[in-house]
């Protein structure tokens, strides 16, 4: 029989699958859930979770709404898009050190050539 899960000699079905309602001794096929709900123990549908946009139960999301991500099984609220980017404060930093670095060292050379010129031009 069509979604029996237990059922006498006779044919007779005691108990059905989980998407499926006993009847007058058979099971019948239940209505979809909408796209946003999951079948219950009882055969109701429920809402899925907040920021779930498809689940398979009540604490188990299998895709998310805009601004949430997965994480584990369920889906919580994304980091929002002005994310402090530690990556891109270091890289400045090294950046205006090395040039800082860079121009240090060209001063130091500058004012050691200056300064060669001028005794050469004192001894003469």
């Amino acid at each position: 029989m069509d979604g029996c899960k237990n059922c006498t000699e006779v044919g007779k079905c005691l108990d059905c699958f989980k998407d499926f309602e006993l009847k007058d001794d058979k099971c019948t096929k239940l209505k979809d859930c909408a796209a946003n709900e999951f079948r219950q123990e009882d055969k109701s549908c429920k809402k899925c979770p907040e920021g779930c946009e498809t689940c398979t139960g009540e604490k188990e999301c299998t895709k998310c709404t805009n601004g949430f991500a997965l994480d584990g099984k369920l889906c919580k609220k994304a980091a929002a898009g002005g994310k402090f980017h530690w990556g891109w404060i270091v890289l400045i930093v090294v950046i205006i050190a090395a040039l800082g670095g860079a121009g240090y060292w060209y001063y130091n050379d500058y004012k050691a050539k200056k300064l060669k010129e001028a005794l050469i031009a004192n001894e003469a």
